[in-house]
């Protein structure tokens, strides 16, 4: 009997079993096919695509909230690697100093200058406007200002009831009374400012380096007085109601032979200033020190009455009135000047 031809068979057999590996082996490589082309799919509003405001050869790329640029070109400025920036940020406002502007006329460019100072100055500086109930319903009709008060960026309060302003005389009254700067607490530096003063864009300085001083404005020519101009000026509240502590304003500027310098606010305030800071009796028994700047320093802050050449200052106050003859030049390095031109708040 002719035995059976097992080996045929067993041979027959690894043949099926190889047919059948390689078929799941081909499955198993098309759904792996599958799977990245369905990645590359789904992902593709994931994977680089150029902005259309770059034209630099900067790729913008957009991963799980986060911008990131990628250089494709060598050239200077270009960033090399991918630097992953937050798409948004909480901004915290700063407690400690604030710009405070006060006025009670619905003035045209009143608008267009708290917005102005809210970006210059930044998103951290909070801005207050003290003004009367009707002019603010007045300046709440702008969309642009109804927003930036809504979202806190600027914060409207109201003046005491039968607050006016009529003169200079009044305007120095209402800053030698206590109720601005016990109302201002607890911010220690304030940033006053008017309509005919502003900030120009293009200056590389920063109001926060003028932090150190405790009062600092545009200097004021000799023949106008002494001190710093309050338009645009920074000031320190604590050491304010030092000087209002001892001295009265409304005594010392009505005396006789009180000097230019104590008839407006500003003038009084730097002169009470400066007396506490060179009478070290006075510093003993008050227990501060006072910190002027010199005039060149004030002049990088704020330029009025005295014109320094060269000069870049943050800002301008009343540039129309007191250098005209310059205008051409503020106006090339400060064409913001352009939103208080003709504006005076009252003249001296």
């Amino acid at each position: 009997m002719t035995a059976p031809l097992l080996p045929l068979q067993s041979t027959s057999a690894n043949r099926s079993t190889c047919r059948v590996a390689v078929a799941i082996k081909c499955i198993g490589v098309l759904f792996v096919l599958w799977g990245i082309a369905s990645w590359v799919r789904l992902s593709g509003p994931l994977m680089a695509s150029p902005s259309p405001l770059d034209d630099n050869g900067t790729t913008t790329l957009v991963i799980d909230g986060e911008v990131e640029y990628l250089s494709s070109t060598g050239r200077p400025g270009a960033l090399e690697s991918a630097v992953p920036v937050k798409a948004s940020s909480t901004v915290r406002k700063h407690t400690d100093r604030v710009a405070v502007i006060i006025e009670d006329r619905p003035l045209g460019n009143l608008v267009p200058i708290l917005l102005h100072f809210h970006s210059v100055l930044g998103p951290e500086w909070p801005i207050i406007l003290y003004t009367s109930p009707p002019t603010s319903e007045t300046l709440l009709t702008s969309a642009s200002l109804a927003r930036a008060v809504a979202s806190a960026s600027i914060e409207i309060r109201h003046l005491p009831p039968e607050t006016t302003f009529s003169s200079h005389a009044s305007v120095s009254q209402f800053l030698t009374s206590r109720f601005i700067w016990t109302d201002l607490a607890p911010y220690l530096k304030i940033l006053l400012f008017q309509t005919d003063s502003i900030l120009c864009s293009a200056s590389p300085r920063h109001i926060d380096e003028f932090l150190p001083y405790d009062f600092i404005g545009a200097p004021i020519l000799a023949r106008f007085g002494t001190g710093f101009n309050g338009g645009l000026s920074l000031r320190n509240r604590e050491l304010i109601l030092r000087v209002l502590d001892r001295w009265d304003f409304a005594v010392d500027s009505a005396a006789e032979d009180a000097p230019t310098e104590w008839k407006f606010e500003d003038q009084w305030f730097y002169a009470r200033m400066r007396e506490l800071g060179e009478d070290p009796e006075l510093r003993g028994e008050l227990g501060v020190s006072v910190d002027l700047p010199d005039q060149q320093v004030a002049a990088s802050m704020a330029v009025e009455t005295i014109w320094v050449d060269g000069a870049r200052p943050l800002g301008f106050h009343q540039p129309q009135r007191w250098q005209s003859q310059h205008i051409d030049d503020i106006m090339e390095y400060c064409p913001e000047v352009g939103m208080i031109a003709g504006s005076s708040f009252f003249g001296r």
